[in-house]
């Protein structure tokens, strides 16, 4: 192996996993799309590089662990850290039709894609590879096939979402009377992040008085009089048409306009219980939700705005997080997105109502269930303990108890 070979090998992997299952980019941003595949890439490159210098100096067993943790750490840094930070392409995020049986709600999904990308370059190291890979593969695999469990529980509101895409006041209160119809129980009706590109119109708020229902919806907050800052919210108009809360969008989406990052977050104190009101996709990021779970939140609401013509394949992409979450949490998720798909799922991941794509007007009604709070996976926990075993391999070394390859670079 030359040493190009590293860098033009993570180039080409990275290219093409950013531009296959990231190929909705080129619907939002055209040309500019292989920028973002590029600097996606680069982790990848970055990686294959560093991989292939820990590869040549160490012994295969301690290049292995130093590997993997270099790898769990770079996965961190480009989902969570750095100011272009996405998350999709996690690993962990594979597990989406039945998360519970692949131990996201003990490892996490970083948990798991470490222990997934140990043991597959373990059994790739393997004397008998023929054995112990398509060993792997089954193990896999099968989790898919099973149905998640769920245990339902009667103590919480009902919640009727409605698909509405950029709609305006008339027919917002057009969707809200003829899901209230078909839906009279409901407690809470639930629209799309940016439902509103202003404050909730008095007329809105007047409905929900008059039917004495709770009504969450995206708008925007202005941060200052010249009103060219806003925040990003989801909004919380109780029974007596009183605005009772808002929670700001954490991480809004590089290179589009929308708004400014929330300065705090809270729980909503609900007449059910408390609720953690993240939008779109701060629901991706464990940093964001983690705050929630930390605070005692015993189910999330999470109003989504994903575009028509972002197109099928990014509202697919996008579908995954939910279930992964709600296990990794161990708590019910409800997620209404302006033109699908969106989901009402429980703690065990089981998808259990939903509505298509593009599906303008399509509902989803559910009574979410309102149990004990969430609780963090370990490896937010056991976060230093790959940085640990890294630097555990390096003091070794410098000790002389383990020996670097005598092969350079």
């Amino acid at each position: 192996m030359t040493k190009a070979y590293p860098f033009y090998g993570g180039l080409l992997n990275g290219l093409l996993i950013s531009a296959v299952h990231l190929r909705f980019f080129y619907n939002i941003f055209q040309v500019g799309s292989l920028g973002l595949w590029l600097v996606l890439t680069f982790w990848t490159v970055l990686f294959c590089i560093l991989g292939y210098f820990i590869q040549k100096k160490l012994k295969n067993a301690f290049a292995i662990t130093t590997i993997c943790t270099l790898h769990f750490f770079i996965e961190i840094i480009y989902c969570e850290v750095y100011p272009l930070k996405f998350t999709w392409l996690n690993t962990g995020f594979f597990t989406f039709k039945n998360p519970q049986l692949y131990g996201i709600g003990l490892l996490g999904i970083y948990g798991f894609s470490y222990l997934f990308f140990y043991t597959s370059v373990a059994a790739w190291e393997s004397k008998k590879r023929q054995v112990t890979l398509p060993l792997l593969a089954i193990l896999l695999i099968l989790p898919q096939l099973f149905t998640p469990s769920s245990v339902h529980n009667s103590n919480g509101p009902i919640i009727s979402g409605i698909q509405l895409e950029f709609p305006d006041k008339d027919e917002v209160l057009k969707g809200l009377q003829k899901t209230y119809k078909k839906h009279p129980e409901t407690d809470i009706f639930l629209l799309s992040e940016y439902t509103f590109l202003d404050e909730v119109p008095q007329e809105i708020k007047d409905w929900c008085r008059k039917n004495k229902k709770y009504l969450i919806c995206g708008s925007k907050k202005y941060i200052n009089k010249k009103e060219d800052t806003y925040f990003n919210s989801a909004t919380v108009i109780n029974s007596n048409g009183e605005e009772k809360f808002n929670q700001a969008k954490s991480v809004p989406i590089q290179f589009f306009n929308d708004g400014s990052p929330a300065e705090s977050q809270h729980l909503w104190e609900s007449p059910w219980g408390k609720m953690g009101l993240a939008i779109c996709y701060d629901l991706s990021y464990a940093f964001v939700i983690d705050e929630l779970v930390r605070q005692g939140a015993q189910a999330l609401i999470i109003p989504t705005m994903d575009a028509i013509h972002w197109g099928e394949n990014q509202h697919h992409l996008h579908e995954r997080v939910g279930p992964t979450k709600a296990v990794e949490y161990g708590v019910p998720i409800f997620k209404v997105s302006s033109s699908g798909i969106s989901q009402f799922i429980s703690g065990k991941g089981k998808i259990l109502a939903s509505a298509p794509f593009p599906g303008q007007g399509e509902t989803l009604s559910a009574r979410l269930p309102i149990g004990k709070p969430g609780s963090l996976p370990q490896d937010r926990n056991l976060i230093l303990l790959p940085l640990l075993i890294f630097l555990l391999t390096i003091l070794l070394q410098k000790a002389g108890l383990i020996q670097f390859k005598n092969e350079a670079i």
